[in-house]
């Protein structure tokens, strides 16, 4: 065939997979959202060499088995920040054989390094100006020096929560990006109250918000009330608010997930990683039980994001019982009274093994891998042709390319399995669990609005992906 029909064929495709921009004069891969769905973490490159030592080996080593474990973990992509393109390079040449994907928040563009890496200050006036200036002679420098390896990146990572001059840089940089490395998209990861802004300021095409939805007993500055009720709303409402804002024009969301802890003061480590805190202590973040684990991972799937990913991989390496106490009133009500287990505080312990946490992820990352390229298609439909009883919530969803439509179930209860009754409409010839590939028995209701009613079972925080 000819070049010329393998371009057009390639901008057709572009058109199909980039709705928001179809009018745009050069439709280029990296002012698209990102066509790939990530289940992905987030590693902390400055933890490493001492989790390696932990472990008992060297820094490449420890890479090396942490990669191929997170390959058989179902890890497809990894988030990676305050790392140099110095490192960078050498782990593309590790993760690129295995199929993982890297999305990097290099050290030499992060805009709070800017003291040590443009040499200005984020406080300067002209600080604008001299960053942009700097990125626009650095990023094409970066691209280039990474040459062919760059296939092993699936977007660059701008910024981690930017904020006022820093939120300010991420479109002017998205565009120097775009040009410098024309085949894939720039984004940066944002809290929740600054998500929304992202969104309406910026011509980023992929978002990603970080939402860390359970926090300790009683703890003043985390989801209110921090019970059970507290951290679904707080998770949910947040990605509720991104994908439908982000969707207006076809750009989409991704969650940072939550699997850490946080003590403030006086903590103690097991040798295998376990965390619990001293007394005096404050407990800000817990880590997440298996079935808030599940959970997370299928709310975001009913909520209709289009990449997964959990914050972190690689938690703290040694315990600190000497640390200081905190001394803010607000907090004394709740510090702790007695030595309070809290958990892992990584997906991996502190010599890089999975912990059960990780287990659990796995588990829902390989099931759903097969089912990839179904859940990037898949559109938040407003038609609601199933309902559930006893408080399993639905999603919704249309095939964009086949029409075919979907839902999600999922129990939001954190501790008890449910056995739920399905009601679907009369118009309904079949009802197939995507993960078994089987038909679910349907019994025909009587009555003037007939449909049929099913039952299954969803353990704790459980989900299924249904077809219909």
């Amino acid at each position: 065939m000819s070049r010329s029909f393998h371009v057009l064929a390639a901008a057709v495709l572009v058109l199909l997979l980039c709705p928001a921009i179809a009018n745009a004069a050069a439709i280029l891969p990296a002012e698209c959202p990102v066509q790939d769905f990530p289940f992905g973490v987030q590693w902390p490159w400055e933890r490493t060499d001492s989790i390696a030592k932990n472990a008992g080996t060297d820094k490449w080593a420890f890479t090396r088995r942490t990669c191929k474990l997170l390959k058989d973990k179902g890890v497809d992509s990894i988030w990676l920040v305050n790392i140099d393109v110095g490192d960078l390079k050498p782990l593309l040449k590790i993760t690129r054989p295995l199929g993982l994907k890297l999305i990097p928040c290099l050290g030499e563009i992060e805009p709070k390094n800017c003291r040590g890496t443009m040499g200005v200050d984020l406080a300067a006036t002209d600080f604008k100006a001299k960053a942009l200036a700097y990125y626009a002679r650095k990023i094409p420098q970066i691209v280039q020096d990474i040459g062919e390896d760059r296939a092993g990146v699936l977007a660059w990572a701008l910024c981690d929560e930017p904020t006022g001059v820093c939120f300010d840089l991420m479109d002017p940089t998205r565009e120097i990006f775009a040009k410098a490395d024309p085949d894939r998209p720039a984004l940066a990861v944002s809290t929740w109250p600054q998500t929304p802004d992202l969104i309406a300021k910026t011509r980023l095409t992929t978002f990603c918000i970080d939402l860390y939805p359970f926090c300790g007993p009683n703890d003043p500055n985390g989801p209110q009330p921090p019970a059970a009720s507290g951290s679904r709303d707080f998770y949910s409402k947040n990605i509720q608010r991104m994908v439908k804002d982000a969707g207006k024009d076809g750009r989409v969301g991704w969650v940072f997930a939550m699997c850490f802890a946080e003590i403030w003061g006086p903590k103690e480590m097991k040798p295998d990683g376990f965390v619990s805190a001293l007394p005096g202590a404050y407990v800000h973040w817990r880590t997440p039980t298996l079935a808030e684990m599940r959970w997370q991972i299928w709310e975001g799937l009913r909520l209709g994001v289009k990449g997964l990913l959990f914050y972190v991989l690689l938690g703290e390496a040694e315990g600190d019982p000497n640390a200081k106490l905190p001394d803010d009133p607000s907090l004394r009500s709740v510090l702790a009274k007695t030595i309070a287990p809290v958990g892992y505080s990584g997906l991996l312990d502190r010599k890089g093994d999975p912990t059960p946490q990780c287990n659990e992820m796995s588990m829902l990352f390989r099931k759903l891998a097969p089912h990839k390229a179904l859940l990037r298609k898949l559109t938040p439909n407003s038609t609601q042709w199933l309902a559930a009883e006893g408080g399993t919530q639905i999603g919704s969803f249309v095939d964009s390319v086949t029409g075919e439509r979907y839902a999600v179930a999922v129990n939001p209860d954190f501790s008890t399995t449910q056995t739920v009754t399905l009601t679907v409409a009369a118009d309904t010839h079949d009802l197939v669990d995507m993960f078994t590939g089987k038909s679910l028995k349907l019994q025909r209701l009587t009555g003037a609005g007939g449909g049929f009613r099913t039952k299954i079972s969803l353990k704790a925080g459980d989900g299924v992906l249904l077809k219909r």
